[in-house]
């Protein structure tokens, strides 16, 4: 679903612990995949102060400054693209009057 290079959109934004903001509907670029015990991370470039640990398994993400986010954090952006496309033509088809 993700890989190296691939711009992805943010779809649920966070604060951490340092104040390092994730933005919604921010566009990031994949650096990095890795996969922990029980989920798929990604660093989007994001770089932090501290030492990240998965909040589930508890497994040691980082001690390098890489802020390793969960990826369901985020959509593909030619997928957030195509959904928008779409809830936007629904939208207009709900709006056009109906003939009897």
């Amino acid at each position: 679903m993700f890989y190296i290079g691939q711009k992805v959109v943010c779809i649920k934004g966070t604060t951490s612990v340092c104040g390092v903001k994730l933005i919604e509907q921010e566009i990031y670029v994949v650096k990095n995949i890795w996969k922990c015990k029980c989920s798929v991370v990604l660093d989007v470039g994001i770089k932090i102060f501290t030492n990240v640990t998965c909040f589930k398994c508890n497994k040691l993400l980082s001690t390098d400054g890489r802020w390793w986010l969960y990826a369901k954090r985020f959509v593909p952006l030619d997928e957030w693209e195509n959904a928008t496309e779409n809830v936007s033509r629904l939208l207009d088809k709900i709006q056009e009057p109906v003939l009897l």
